[in-house]
């Protein structure tokens, strides 16, 4: 196997591991949003740390993945590459791998900041948290901690979000909703879970959603708790027509 093969197979299983651990992100929220919830704040700050430190791994991988990607994008059309030694620790090869890794998680950290408070999965974390209590409020600037901080010159300051409950599939309020790990779309259970046994045999489909290019599958589906939570508060709307609010703001 050529040294551009090894590494364009590599870096598929890297990126088959990278969309595993972005479907858990939100077993972290729903967790978090449960601990508060029930105002158990030390759970909830140990909870933070534990996807602060996923977050960094996840960080290290896409790294990898990046660094695999040019490593290979440079190889593929090097007449010698069969004979480019993939395997050892101190290769030429190797070496550059090592190089571009750190490279790009130099990059990620100035990108996201080191307590990933630009990070949009982080964000969307804290958000879910502030949730539990202020359902409605938007949610303050992230300070240097991680924390809420109301002084607007801190570093991020985070929007009020507009969130849809209506499923995309039955333009009707969501039912049991889902969400996928891959592309963060929600849905109603029944309805992608039928979208998808309709749409294709191999249990793979293009999500639904307008403009989504992403593939989903019956596993990448999440029960949505926070959601549900929010569509019970609203009550059952039924289908919404274009004048009906089909949106509910959260922080």
């Amino acid at each position: 196997m050529s040294a551009a093969e090894k590494l364009n197979l590599l870096g598929k299983e890297y990126e088959a591991l990278l969309e595993v651990m972005q479907s858990n992100f939100v077993h972290f929220a729903e967790c978090a949003y449960d601990l508060e919830e029930v105002n158990a704040t030390a759970a909830v700050r140990d909870v933070d740390d534990a996807f602060k430190e996923f977050l960094e791994e996840q960080r290290l991988l896409r790294a990898s993945v990046h660094a695999l990607q040019q490593l290979h994008s440079s190889n593929e059309n090097d007449g010698d590459e069969g004979n480019m030694e993939v395997d050892g620790e101190n290769t030429p090869l190797v070496n550059e791998y090592r190089t571009l890794c750190d490279e790009e998680t130099a990059r990620l950290a100035r990108t996201e900041g080191v307590e990933f408070l630009q990070s949009e999965h982080y964000v969307e974390f804290r958000q879910k948290i502030w949730e539990a209590k202020h359902t409605g409020e938007s949610m303050p600037s992230l300070d240097s901690t991680g924390g809420q901080n109301d002084n607007s010159d801190d570093e991020l300051v985070i929007a009020t979000q507009r969130v849809s409950l209506v499923c995309p599939l039955t333009t009707m309020t969501m039912s049991e909703p889902v969400t996928s790990g891959v592309c963060k779309h929600s849905f109603s259970k029944h309805a992608i879970m039928d979208y998808i046994q309709r749409k294709t045999r191999s249990g793979i489909v293009n999500c639904p959603v307008a403009g989504c290019t992403q593939r989903i599958s019956v596993q990448d589906l999440v029960p949505n708790r926070t959601l549900a939570r929010m569509i019970q508060r609203e009550g059952d709307g039924g289908h919404m027509s274009e004048e009906e609010d089909a949106y509910t703001e959260v922080a």
